[in-house]
């Protein structure tokens, strides 16, 4: 195709200008199908760490964690407390199960690790967790001192 070019040295030609973008375009679609296969967890990701997605919000009396952990169970993730720090981390497998052989690998086994820093005290002994539905709510009670609390005013 770029032969054609060189022996005529043209660019007007919109055929030949045509194919040109056209095998760009080819090309940009097999950049981007490795792209997603990596992202997938095809053969270059494997063992690759998965970025955990959480939000924290305060709700006054507390604060209230939810992780996305999509796959997981209580068994694949730790959670500790320590002072004013939440840790949450994870390990997916991608074990095939025996007498299995996988043809195509679309999700990949990670692993994660994240620290939750809050911006007040915390009570390590009122902190409670629940997974549902691939969604880890984890409830962390302020400790007392932190808590805002209601001041009466007197009138005379």
């Amino acid at each position: 195709m770029f032969s054609r070019f060189a022996q005529r040295n043209q660019w007007n030609d919109w055929e030949d200008f045509s194919d040109t973008f056209a095998a760009l375009n080819a090309f940009r679609h097999q950049v981007d199908r490795l792209f997603r296969e990596t992202e997938n967890g095809d053969a270059l990701s494997q063992g690759a760490t998965s970025e955990l997605l959480a939000q924290v919000k305060d709700t006054g009396e507390g604060y209230v964690l939810k992780a996305f952990v999509p796959g997981l169970g209580e068994k694949d993730l730790k959670l500790t407390i320590t002072e004013d720090v939440l840790s949450l981390s994870g390990e997916r497998s991608d074990d095939t199960p025996a007498g299995h052989a996988t043809h195509r690998r679309e999700r990949s086994g990670y692993t994660f690790a994240r620290s939750f820093s809050f911006p007040a005290k915390v009570d390590p002994e009122q902190v409670s967790a629940e997974l549902k539905d691939g969604v880890l709510s984890v409830k962390v009670q302020k400790a007392a001192e932190a808590k805002p609390r209601q001041i009466t005013i007197k009138s005379n």
